[in-house]
């Protein structure tokens, strides 16, 4: 079995995964976009040694990951609506959906709390203007 690492770009301008995935980063994993969703390859080498199947969280290795929060908020960056992020087992399906903020997913994947059978929503927020 693999992990699956994927970030859809919500609402995203037609080729912008294959965009963010084309660019050039400094990440040991791989890349490759399909329609409106970045996967990350590779992203099974990221997990800790001691990464159980059945944890609740993967134990990823920071060191592992380096660039992948700029690659998150790049792809937020890009998106219309925000991103939907999931790292399941190869072929399996979220269990759980949960809403965050950018910096809360960023915040769980630094601290190896991302959760293995969920997907996580980051809509865009509303920027306030003031009053019209």
């Amino acid at each position: 079995m693999s992990l699956t690492f994927t970030i859809e770009l919500v609402g995203a301008s037609k080729g912008a995964a294959a965009v963010v995935a084309g660019e050039e980063w400094n990440l040991a994993l791989r890349l490759r976009s399909i329609g409106d969703v970045i996967h990350v390859d590779g992203a099974h080498d990221a997990l800790l040694d001691e990464a159980d199947w059945n944890a609740p969280t993967w134990a990823m290795d920071p060191a592992r990951l380096v660039d992948l929060d700029r690659l998150l908020k790049t792809s937020y960056l890009v998106s219309r609506n925000g991103i939907r992020v999931s790292a399941v087992w190869a072929n399996g399906e979220p269990k759980a959906t949960e809403t965050v903020t950018l910096s809360a997913l960023l915040e769980l994947i630094a601290t190896s709390r991302l959760a293995t059978q969920t997907r996580y929503v980051v809509e865009k927020e509303e920027l306030n203007h003031g009053p019209d």
